[in-house]
């Protein structure tokens, strides 16, 4: 008699996870990680060179400046169109349909000649600082939208021979389609409404956490737009290499850092409690409190200590808010999935919309503020909306449960977690 070595039937959630071995796992990280960077290189390459692109196309700093927002805007729409058809289709061929889109928008940027060309080609968009500061400076701006051409078509190429669909199995939209008996379009796509995700931020939860995200994201681009007409202007800083090279500090160990220390709040707290309180993961986020302190404290320096110290203590600054950041949103990213295992692409993309949506009218704002009311004052403005990120996460920790029946949009439960 002979037993079955693999069952028809995989009754364990974890075969579902371990179908891949740890070496394709690694691989799948890898590829993934590189497409995600394109996004961080792409609009993080395009600040240090704000100058040099205003004076190529003949505009103000202030008109170029704007780009970041149209970049961020569109960045919001794209996410909530792949999330909802990745959900359908599955991971790999969002991917398959999204890169394209963004290798087109890079070559349109970089070929620009007006304002206008410059804002279309960012909507197709949606360390990299400092590359893209001295690709500026030592070659011309636009070599740097080639390169993240370049670098987007490699990491379409990995997908394409290297990336199974990752998906569950059966778990996609186009499977239940095929299960009902319904034929998919020839000619087209299925047609979705990307914006049915937003309806997820009903839940006070879930719009807390985008708050939370919004407002730690501000005091990053509040210190990084503006960067060569403050830091920049008052210390001397011309180079764009070197205006590049000031972005550093701003996210070297805050990443590893964060999830490390929200994995531990989740362990420490559910042993203490003796049950799964998801809020609990958004305790690493009180961790970021000194957040509104980076920014003020960059304003005076930059209008009081002059010199070398002052260009120090700004860098310091940067350093501890690019932590702070991190330690702000990755909890935050992290505790979504949690709440929403099931629909994590779905409310990921929400979030990410609604953060953008607003990041994207704010960033707008911050050169025009500086120029009439000075670089000081708008930076206690932002600090003091910073600190109110962090009485929302106090108040979300304290009140999550409750707050989660107010309004019931299929959380998870611990079990399926």
């Amino acid at each position: 008699m002979t037993t079955e070595e693999t069952p028809l039937l995989q009754t364990n959630d974890k075969d579902i996870y371990e179908r891949f071995s740890a070496r394709q796992k690694g691989v799948l990280v890898a590829i993934v990680s590189w497409g995600g960077l394109v996004a961080f290189f792409t609009s993080g390459t395009f600040v240090p060179s704000i100058p040099q692109i205003a004076k190529d196309l003949d505009s103000t700093g202030q008109v170029i400046s704007s780009a970041v927002s149209v970049y961020i805007l569109a960045s919001s729409c794209g996410g909530l169109i792949g999330s909802k058809y990745s959900k359908f289709y599955g991971r790999r061929p969002s991917y398959l349909w999204c890169l394209p889109v963004m290798i087109v928008g890079s070559l349109g940027v970089a070929t620009a000649r007006t304002v206008e060309q410059l804002m279309t080609g960012l909507l197709g968009l949606a360390l990299a600082p400092t590359i893209g500061g001295i690709t500026a400076h030592y070659w011309t701006w636009r070599g740097i939208h080639y390169g993240l051409a370049a670098f987007g078509i490699g990491a379409l190429f990995c997908i394409l021979f290297f990336f199974p669909e990752t998906s569950h199995p059966g778990s996609r939209g186009v499977d239940e389609y095929k299960r009902s008996g319904k034929e998919l379009p020839k000619w087209r796509p299925v047609m979705l409404n990307p914006l049915s995700q937003l309806l997820m931020l009903r839940s006070p939860n879930i719009l807390a956490v985008g708050f939370i995200g919004y407002l730690a994201l501000l005091t990053d681009f509040t210190l990084m737009i503006p960067l060569a007409y403050t830091i920049g202007k008052r210390y001397g800083i011309e180079n764009e290499a070197l205006i590049g090279a000031c972005f550093l500090p701003l996210g070297i160990v805050g990443a590893p850092l964060s999830g490390w220390i929200s994995d531990k709040m989740v362990v420490r707290y559910k042993r203490l409690r003796g049950y799964w309180y998801p809020e609990d993961r958004l305790r690493a986020c009180l961790t970021s409190v000194y957040l509104p302190i980076t920014v003020l404290a960059s304003a005076l320096i930059t209008k009081y200590v002059p010199g070398t110290l002052g260009l120090v203590l700004n860098l310091i600054c940067f350093f501890f808010n690019g932590i702070g950041c991190d330690l702000a949103l990755t909890p935050c990213g992290a505790y979504v999935v949690d709440v929403m295992h099931a629909n994590s692409a779905e409310v990921t993309a929400a979030v990410n919309a609604f953060r953008s949506v607003i990041l994207a009218i704010t960033t707008a704002m911050l050169l025009p503020l500086i120029n009439s009311y000075g670089h000081l004052l708008t930076n206690t403005i932002v600090a003091l909306l910073a600190f109110t990120g962090f009485m929302i996460a106090v108040v979300t920790i304290a009140y999550g449960e409750e707050m989660r029946a107010w309004v019931d949009i299929g959380y998870s439960n611990e079990d399926g977690n």
